[in-house]
């Protein structure tokens, strides 16, 4: 196999994730191959994570993949609607095997037809690199910040929130218990799951004040 098939539109939501990623070798998707056909696209920015199962992709190799795409030039269509971003949907890119740390203007395709735009992909670090992301969803977390009641390690940042749902038609958080991750489903999506890295949390379940006075003047 001479290339990696990919689809966009999963690079381009893991492109997301990675935007507030302080490592070098977090800056891109992991993609993982897997057997039988497809792979996994992974992206972590050590806080939250995404994973998607990519049934169609073909990865000759494991690689840390970032994309970048051509700047999008806004286009008025007949009824007067202005599109100020790409509409991935259904598109694929084509990288070419290359080594690491290689730079590609890879081609960019809707279903067969020919390449309509071009990204530049650029494979950032050894696929060894990037962390463990199996163990990381189930491990639990030993960090002693996660036993302190401080707002900063009980709540979810609305940016971390916002990268990994703002594509979503609809998602599903799912709790956990103290130190383990947070997972999100995604409606209409059964190859994407969401990870929002452990953090500590009251499970005395008090409710907040606010909640007390509302219920205190109940008829």
């Amino acid at each position: 196999m001479s290339h990696f098939e990919l689809s966009m539109l999963r690079l381009m939501r893991a492109m997301k994730v990675t935007t507030d990623c302080a490592r070098y070798y977090l800056a891109g998707a992991l993609v993982e191959p897997i057997e039988g056909g497809g792979a996994w696209i992974v992206a972590t920015n050590g806080t939250v994570m995404l994973i998607q199962k990519d049934e169609s992709a073909k990865a000759p190799r494991p690689a840390i993949i970032r994309v970048t795409p051509a700047e999008f030039e806004p286009e008025e269509d007949e009824f007067g609607n202005v599109s100020t971003t790409w509409n991935w949907g259904t598109s694929t890119i084509k990288i070419p095997t290359g080594d690491i740390y290689s730079t590609h203007a890879a081609p960019v395709s809707w279903k067969e037809n020919e390449p309509f735009t071009h990204a530049i992909a650029e494979f950032v670090e050894k696929a060894d690199r990037f962390p463990e992301w199996r163990s990381a969803i189930s491990a639990k977390r030993k960090d002693p910040r996660l036993a302190v009641p401080d707002e900063r390690y009980t709540a979810v940042q609305p940016g971390q929130l916002q990268h990994l749902t703002e594509w979503a038609i609809g998602f599903e958080i799912h709790p956990a218990e103290p130190a383990h991750a947070q997972t999100i489903t995604y409606v209409g999506d059964p190859n994407s799951l969401g990870v929002i890295m452990p953090m500590a949390r009251d499970r005395d379940n008090h409710l907040p004040a606010i909640m007390t006075a509302i219920q205190a003047n109940q008829s």
